[in-house]
């Protein structure tokens, strides 16, 4: 019996940086403002936002290093470089905001610029950029910054992605898949191949990071790279199986071995031996009683206790588990005759940009949706925007949607806004009658979930739908389903839908 399966494999380029490099956090950063204004810079950006805006605007921007408040709702934006020092002092209200990182999540009791210097540093585009904030030597309350754009390692080729690791020394290594040409199915001696001449080596993950990552373009390079439309791939990493004192032998010590290798089934082959099978990566076993021999199959019992009879018998036996945005199921079935037991999986996952949550029986995947043109519109379009989508208008079912509904439409505010409104707002699952609110989608309980604006009347009058969030990023409210736009104020700028998941 032949098995065929388009094999891609991880290229990891190694290089090392010093011991002593700059640590770049993966935590958010930080605005701290101090009472003061700006003395040297080569320009800025003015905004008429309020400052609260415009501390948030550059805290999500990574290209911006400062901000001044000019007035309550005038502010000038400092890109990276452009803002050379400034004055602390009493100005009149006039604040000067900086980007930092700060250890823990609790604002420090003291200023944490003095002693200094303060150093923030962020990837972009595989650059390091580095703005260091300290005090000046000559004058008391003058703070002067600088910046460096370091280049550690040479950019990530197309289709990697840059990670940081460490042992011993600090590595930035890039990852990605890479493809075999002719034969497009290969063996893992090609593979190893292909990493050598690529001046690279197989590697597997390091962390939970790269472990998502590459689940990720992994799963993805299915409906993307896929020109034989096998049902399934699967990807050769670092790990070969030896008889000596390791189970495995790597060829990329970086990652260290199978420490952040995720599994599903494993195998006793000795006291000190087994071998470990990932989803989908055994489909039948043998039930016996040879020598020692052992399975040991992830499932979900319904109690806390061990089962006095084989749980597996009659079956079948599920194991459900969520793995990056997808819904992973493994279903053990018994076969009475051949004393087998087969394994079979499905997989359910959200399109891009969507998200996957389980409601009470049903799985559902939910995101915005934008209006194209115009890009401000009202209710009755938002529904049809879902319905296009074989969807619905949706709104949250639990605390959980809550909150990620209000992340990607807050967010939304600063990526999705080419007209620059001062707030967006999304039409939600909800339209009076006069009695009662009525809704498209049953799976998520009405408005038990909902979370009202302070004030909001919720009439329940016909012509009055419900959007979230209101103008003050926060919580639903109800407004004319007419409504498209005010001014340069609020834009209904989408729907949030709830569409079919994809099923394999």
């Amino acid at each position: 019996m032949y098995y065929y399966f388009l094999c891609f494999f991880f290229l990891s380029l190694l290089i090392v940086i010093s011991a002593d490099e700059q640590f770049i956090s993966t935590e958010e950063p930080s605005m701290i403002r101090i009472s003061g204004q700006p003395i040297c810079s080569t320009g800025y950006e003015a905004l008429d936002i309020s400052w609260e805006k415009c501390m948030a605007k550059c805290r999500a921007d990574v290209n911006c290093s400062a901000v001044y408040k000019k007035s309550d709702v005038k502010c000038q934006y400092y890109q990276f470089g452009s803002l050379s020092s400034f004055d602390q002092g009493d100005f009149a209200g006039r604040e000067i905001a900086l980007k930092i990182q700060l250890s823990g999540d609790q604002c420090p009791t003291s200023n944490p610029l003095v002693p200094g210097p303060i150093n923030f540093t962020q990837v972009i585009n595989g650059q390091h950029y580095t703005t260091t904030v300290s005090k000046s030597y000559f004058f008391e309350y003058m703070y002067n910054l600088n910046y460096s754009i370091a280049v550690p390692v040479q950019t990530c080729p197309n289709n990697t992605k840059q990670f940081q690791r460490f042992k011993g020394e600090t590595y930035v290594v890039c990852i990605g898949l890479f493809f075999f040409e002719a034969p497009r199915c290969n063996n893992v001696t090609q593979a190893y191949a292909v990493c050598r001449a690529q001046k690279g080596t197989l590697t597997g993950p390091a962390n939970a990071e790269e472990y998502k990552y590459i689940q990720n373009i992994s799963n993805s390079s299915k409906y993307t790279s896929n020109p034989d439309s096998y049902k399934y791939l699967t990807y050769w990493i670092d790990g070969e199986s030896t008889m000596r004192e390791k189970d495995y032998v790597f060829f990329d010590y970086s990652h260290d071995g199978f420490t952040n290798y995720k599994w599903e089934v494993v195998f006793k082959l000795s006291d000190i031996k087994c071998q470990f099978f990932a989803f989908q990566g055994i489909s039948t076993v043998q039930e016996s009683a040879a020598g020692g021999y052992e399975i040991a199959l992830k499932i979900q019992l319904p109690v806390s206790k061990c089962p006095i009879s084989n749980p597996l018998i009659p079956g079948p036996t599920y194991l459900t588990q969520t793995i990056n945005n997808q819904l992973r199921t493994t279903t053990v079935s018994f076969d009475s005759k051949s004393k087998q037991y087969k394994l079979t999986y499905r997989v359910i996952s959200c399109p891009e940009n969507t998200k996957l949550f389980l409601r009470r029986g049903a799985k559902v995947c939910i995101g915005l949706f934008f209006f194209e043109d115009p890009r401000c519109n009202n209710y009755a379009q938002a529904s049809a925007l879902c319905k296009a989508k074989n969807g619905t208008l949706t709104g949250p079912a639990n605390a959980d949607e809550y909150k990620y509904i209000q992340n990607i439409s807050n967010s939304s505010n600063y990526t999705s806004n080419p007209d620059s409104f001062d707030y967006l707002t999304y039409w939600i699952d909800g339209a009076g009658t006069n009695t009662a609110y009525t809704f498209e989608d049953p799976t998520h309980d009405g408005t038990t979930n909902y979370q009202w604006a302070e004030g909001v009347s919720r009439s329940k009058a016909a012509g009055q739908c419900l959007h979230n969030p209101n103008p003050l990023h926060v919580n639903i409210s109800e407004y004319p389903c007419t409504a498209t736009f005010l001014v340069k104020a609020v834009c209904w700028r989408g729907a949030l839908c709830q569409i079919p998941p994809i099923i394999e």
